[in-house]
């Protein structure tokens, strides 16, 4: 997601397939920044926080591409709903 450099409130809903869930999401290549196991149907929601930077003209790495970049990765990982807020701290 192209963003303006600053912090953001991340909330994703995962899950409601008709299968087992397992989802695992990294920000800004970041290690885990949450894991979440939704069994058939279920929802769960997870909120975090991330911070965007702009690095030099022309960088192309995750830390300063001056995007939002989320990994999503796990067995059967289902994303159904991305909110995306600036944060207020």
């Amino acid at each position: 997601v192209n963003l303006p450099g600053g912090t953001y409130d991340i909330s994703v809903t995962l899950g409601g397939t008709s299968g087992e869930s397992i989802s695992s999401i990294k920000a800004e290549g970041q290690p885990m920044v949450q894991d979440a196991h939704a069994t058939r149907g279920e929802k769960v929601v997870k909120t975090f926080t991330v911070t965007v930077k702009h690095g030099a003209t022309g960088d192309k790495t995750l830390a300063g591409d001056a995007c939002l970049n989320l990994e999503f990765e796990g067995t059967n990982p289902s994303l159904m709903k991305l909110d995306i807020k600036p944060s207020a701290k």
